[in-house]
């Protein structure tokens, strides 16, 4: 049997000679669409899925994209079949809970509850189970780049210069604090960089020297870089 340990090593190794911007970025999204593409073509009737699924009120907006982008059409129907009568369902349900509620009488501190009592499993209904994988699988490659910088097999130059401000924030769990000094020195120095092209960038748009579409693509590059998820979306 493989070692896992090192099938990760090599995808991590892969995913920094390849340029296509931060490494696990791009780990942790190709992790997703490899579950949404064996979601629909394999487990789509699956009953441990299905009820992830159940739990979860389906996907969040960015995987249901990918979800169409898949181009299965019959297992996008089931899917959302199964999620249109679930939550016709619970809406009838809180409909009669409401209705309820409101024959007792409401005060502002109810009716700042009542969604809490009239729907319960959506209020706290579970992640996405593509967000689920891909945190998991993030923290696999989180914790593997970490021993291959600790270990000198990833460059902490090429870390810094290439993983984005949020993995650069995770990667503090899964380095010694020196490594991680020097990471955020290298990260430092990286994004000054990107301040002084953003910098030029003006310069050259103001007069319009500069292409929109070469500006456009130079914008969504630093974006990428420095964008922050929401608590949402990494909870």
């Amino acid at each position: 049997m493989e070692n896992p340990r090192g099938l990760l090593e090599i995808e991590v190794s892969r995913a920094f000679e390849a340029d296509r911007g931060c490494p696990q970025c791009y780990l942790r999204d190709e992790s997703g669409r490899r579950y949404i593409h064996w979601t629909l073509h394999e487990y789509v009737n699956d009953g441990s899925f299905r009820a992830r699924f159940r739990d979860a009120f389906g996907m969040c907006p960015r995987h249901w994209e990918l979800m169409i982008a898949e181009d299965d059409v019959l297992g996008n129907a089931i899917l959302l079949e199964a999620l249109a009568l679930q939550v016709s369902n619970r809406l009838r349900e809180a409909s009669e809970m409401a209705k309820g509620l409101s024959a007792s009488g409401t005060t502002r501190r109810k009716r700042k509850r009542s969604l809490d009592v009239v729907l319960p499993d959506v209020v706290h209904r579970d992640l996405c189970p593509a967000c689920r994988v891909e945190i998991t699988s993030e923290d696999g490659y989180l914790s593997t780049m970490g021993s291959m910088i600790a270990d000198g097999t990833v460059d902490i130059h090429t870390a810094g210069s290439n993983l984005c401000f949020d993995h650069i924030i995770k990667t503090a769990k899964y380095l010694p604090s020196h490594l991680y000094g020097n990471l955020l020195q290298v990260s430092s120095e990286q994004t000054l960089r990107m301040a002084q092209d953003m910098g030029r960038l003006v310069d050259a748009v103001r007069p319009g020297v500069l292409p929109s579409g070469l500006a456009q693509d130079a914008l969504k590059q630093v974006i990428r870089a420095l964008s922050l998820p929401t608590n949402q979306a990494r909870q």
